[in-house]
């Protein structure tokens, strides 16, 4: 089989590093190329993993400018008379390689459209875990602790439509950004300070999970919120990847970094519905997705990317 390197930079609490991650579990299954996974930080680093595959037909690059700054036009260039090059294309510009995949699907337009440009699906996870019977009814979310990511208005609608329930943040510190948890922290004194009933507990940690620990977690609750502010021009958010694997009830925003699901049906938005009557509706408006977004789906995506850049 031809080797492909998917290559990707080490530093982790990181969703780009996530991403990578993530795809690179469910592609390294093609029955038809042998991908092999690399990090590096810096392109003296890439060179020595390169050296062991005389043979490379392929690079994929989970490119971001601020992880994979290293990795400039001239380095490109200089290789692109050796292998060919596919950048991974999250929400930046990007250098210039032999082909970009966007990880946004809604963008089908870009499919084929020139032989460099590909959209891919989502890289939905495998979860076989089981699911708790809560006591009370219990609501969750997680991610960095950046403002944007709504937290203090999952608190605030929670209370509005329920006397009595559970929620429940998990809120790491971001390795780029947020190094410190200054602003995780924040974000969670500013949760704690809304006024809430009696019966509402709100419980916030700051444990950066693992993927199978963030999985259970996510299956634990009633139902995964996330209220996101509109933010336009953002690339797709990487959360719901590991909410809809779980297969658990969604309260979504409007969000530039949701539109990929904005078709649900009916709607699992908080501007349509309230949280109760998205919350009766369980997972009927998220069974599509499941499907579209599979493992096997993923990995055909990328076996059609390769053969029309390698041949």
């Amino acid at each position: 089989m031809k080797k492909i390197m998917f290559v990707s930079h080490k530093e982790k609490q990181c969703g780009v590093h996530e991403y990578g991650i993530n795809t690179y579990n469910a592609i390294k299954d093609s029955t038809l190329y042998d991908i092999i996974y690399t990090e590096s930080t810096s392109n003296s680093e890439l060179i020595e993993q390169l050296r062991k595959y005389p043979d490379l037909s392929l690079i994929i690059y989970n490119y971001y400018p601020g992880t994979m700054a290293w990795l400039n036009q001239s380095l490109l260039d200089e290789r692109s008379k050796h292998v060919k090059q596919l950048i991974i294309k999250h929400e930046t510009a990007v250098p210039r390689a032999d082909g970009y995949i966007h990880i946004d699907p809604t963008q089908e337009e870009w499919l084929d459209s020139d032989g460099h440009h590909f959209n891919v699906g989502r890289p939905l996870l495998h979860y076989s875990g089981g699911y708790r019977n809560n006591p009370t009814i219990k609501f969750g979310s997680f991610g960095f602790g950046f403002g944007n990511k709504g937290f203090p208005e999952i608190v605030q609608k929670v209370n509005e439509e329920f006397d009595s329930a559970v929620i429940e943040f998990n809120i790491p510190f971001a390795r780029f950004g947020d190094a410190s948890g200054s602003s995780a922290k924040s974000i969670a004194e500013i949760c704690r300070g809304i006024p809430i009933k009696p019966g509402i507990d709100l419980r916030i940690n700051h444990n950066f999970l693992d993927t199978s620990s963030l999985l259970e977690f996510l299956a634990s609750n009633d139902m995964n919120i996330f209220l996101y502010h509109y933010s336009y021009g953002r690339g797709i958010s990487s959360v719901l990847d590991y909410a809809l694997s779980v297969q658990r009830p969604l309260a979504l925003t409007k969000s530039y970094q949701f539109k990929h699901i904005i078709d649900a049906s009916p709607s699992i938005f908080v501007e349509d519905r309230g949280i109760k009557d998205i919350l009766k509706d369980g997972t009927i408006s998220l069974e599509p997705y499941y499907e579209k977004w599979s493992k096997e789906n993923l990995i055909k995506d990328y076996e059609y990317i390769i053969e029309r850049t390698i041949e």
